[in-house]
């Protein structure tokens, strides 16, 4: 019996709607998905988010991880300016030891390491994080931090939440779920196998401008947190 495949979906809550408008950037490239939150108060705090994946190595379906990295990679280059970026998914890239950014030059903190082996494509994404100063949350941001699939097969770190260095500070926490432990948490109940993949949840603090928002007239300016989840 063959095995399905994963693939790219984005899910928005109500709340958002009230401070924000959704549009799709671009779904040209198969299983990479830009979309826009445009500030209905403030246009200098837009979101872009990217949710994207790439099957495995050696999987059945057809798949170019060189041409994955550099279809993002242009799309990154793209999509910079129109707001604040975010990109998450299943990437299959195991990378290891390796740090993601350029030691010596760029100044952030190290990340967390859980996952000690590497892969081709985890060669790939250090090379694209470093061509586009994006970095991991993952085992950097405040947070839970732990693998991100188990299987039979055994635990690894395929799905990531990628941000620009200076946006590192918007980012207040980012949390990593083993389903176990979410089944035994929350009584969660699946009717056939538990799935290999947890949830990432990470949380960005999005200032808004009082000048449109009569209620704080006068107060100083507030935070509104939102939070995304990556599964």
């Amino acid at each position: 019996m063959k095995r399905g495949f994963g693939g790219v979906v984005v899910l928005i809550i109500d709340e958002v709607l009230d401070d924000f408008s959704v549009s799709i950037l671009e779904s040209s490239v198969e299983d990479i998905l830009w979309n826009k939150l445009s500030n209905k108060y403030d246009d200098s705090n837009n979101i872009c988010f990217c949710v994207c994946y790439l099957p495995p190595e050696g999987s059945s379906r057809l798949n170019d991880g060189e041409k994955f990295y550099n279809d993002l990679l242009q799309q990154v280059y793209c999509y910079q300016n129109e707001g604040f970026v975010y990109i998450g998914g299943d990437v299959n890239s195991r990378c290891g030891s390796e740090q993601d950014y350029i030691q010596g030059v760029d100044d952030i903190n190290d990340r967390e390491i859980i996952d000690v082996f590497s892969n081709k494509y985890g060669d790939l994404l250090i090379d694209f994080l470093t061509s586009c100063n994006l970095c991991m949350l993952n085992g950097r941001s405040d947070g839970n931090n732990d693998f991100t699939c188990v299987s039979k097969r055994g635990r690894s770190v395929v799905d990531y939440v990628f941000a620009p260095h200076e946006q590192l500070d918007m980012c207040t926490s980012c949390d990593l779920y083993l389903l176990s432990d979410l089944i035994v948490d929350t009584g969660l109940n699946f009717e056939k196998s538990i799935p290999d993949h947890g949830p990432i949840v990470w949380i960005v603090n999005v200032k808004k401008d009082i000048a449109y928002d009569t209620s704080n007239i006068g107060q100083s300016p507030y935070t509104d947190q939102i939070k995304w989840q990556n599964k």
